[in-house]
């Protein structure tokens, strides 16, 4: 009797395979990809700044950095699990991409909130 995949199977395999060519998919196994995980705090404003934890970053290099909804920022310290920037004048307020180049490769985008300074 020939051996036969659960139709559930199949079906996930079909449904899986275009999303390997989209440039959007991130590939959860992809351990040499940097990924941004957490922000501290959760939420910024422009001159704060901003302590960004993850993995996978590796020693920065004269192409590596960040970039705050598109726009390149100014990183403070940089390691392999931590980096600390200021966000820029220009960042503006609402709800903004953050993403890091580490070599040739591109974070996942980590959604930043930055909004006015809170009053003390």
């Amino acid at each position: 009797m020939p051996h036969r995949l659960p139709l559930a199977a199949l079906l996930w395999g079909l449904l899986a395979l275009p999303a390997c060519g989209d440039e959007g998919y991130v590939d959860p196994y992809d351990f040499e990809r940097p990924l941004l995980t957490e922000a501290r705090p959760e939420r910024g404003w422009p001159g704060a700044e901003i302590t960004v934890i993850g993995q996978g970053f590796g020693l920065q290099g004269e192409a590596d950095g960040l970039w705050l909804a598109g726009a390149p920022v100014a990183v403070i310290s940089w390691s392999d699990r931590v980096v600390i920037f200021e966000v820029p004048p220009a960042a503006g307020y609402g709800i903004r991409d953050l993403v890091m180049r580490a070599g040739d490769r591109v974070s996942p985008p980590l959604p930043l909130s930055i909004g006015p300074e809170p009053e003390e």
